[in-house]
């Protein structure tokens, strides 16, 4: 393996190493859908924008960061799918009619800008996102989708290295949590979805609310079932929105 400084055991093969030794062709591939995801999340200036190798440097290492997080791999596996525009969304496929339930604008084939942006659940997400973070200024999807710490909660709280892992988790989760609402809306019968109509907010509010409701149950879920960084308990702030640390004792604690 390239790069290796002994032979490396097929045994002990990891995905790093075999990434090294994927052909030049399957990486280039790779790192153009890389350069769309990013000019897509808006961290550049249009689709059409020239994303430096730097912006893609810093994806590849987010996603060194987010393997190593101890989580449910199923969490971290959507956003890979997500960057290579790998999920079977119906604009990637022709003559595939699957409209979203929210009916929006455009929405008759929705893409990876719909889901994770332009739907009612997405953006309800995201507001939730701005009311724990007690920020007034507006989340932006580089925000979420390459998990950039908002710079007016970092000036608040700090930009350590633990308080950018706790935001990287809160991402995974809004991120799989808009993509479980897609999910749970898909195939809803046509009485089911003309019954939710008539509720407070129609199928819109109810996409909302069942996006936040699963994005505070995937904190809760890293709260019980993950095993966050040992420093996380001597660097968050008392009053850190999502998760905190009650006492010297207690465990770790969802907080919104």
């Amino acid at each position: 393996v390239p790069g290796a400084r002994a032979p490396v055991p097929f045994r002990a093969l990891l995905v790093k190493h075999a990434s090294v030794l994927l052909p030049r062709p399957w990486v280039s591939a790779r790192h153009e859908k890389w350069r769309v995801f990013v000019a897509e999340a808006g961290l550049a200036d249009g689709l059409d924008a020239h994303v430096t190798g730097t912006q893609l440097l810093m994806l590849q290492n987010l996603h060194a960061k987010l393997w190593k997080l101890k989580w449910h791999n199923e969490r971290k596996v959507l956003f890979w799918r997500m960057c290579v525009n790998g999920l079977p969304l119906p604009s990637r496929f022709t003559n595939v009619d699957a409209p979203c339930a929210c009916h929006a604008v455009a929405s008759d084939r929705p893409d990876r800008m719909h889901h994770f942006w332009h739907c009612p659940a997405a953006q309800a997400v995201f507001t939730w996102l701005q009311q724990q973070l007690g920020v007034s200024t507006a989340l932006h999807r580089h925000h979420v989708w390459l998990m950039i710490l908002p710079p007016e909660f970092a000036a608040r709280v700090g930009s350590s290295a633990e308080i950018k892992q706790v935001w990287r988790v809160v991402c995974l989760a809004a991120l799989n949590a808009m993509w479980q609402t897609a999910g749970l809306v898909r195939n809803m019968r046509v009485q089911d979805r003309e019954a939710l109509q008539q509720q407070d907010g129609g199928v819109a509010g109810f996409l909302g609310r069942q996006a936040v409701v699963r994005l505070q149950a995937l904190l809760h879920d890293f709260a019980v079932l993950g095993s966050p960084p040992a420093t996380w308990r001597a660097v968050l702030p008392p009053d850190m929105p999502f998760f905190r640390f009650t006492s010297a004792d207690a465990g770790l604690q969802v907080a919104y």
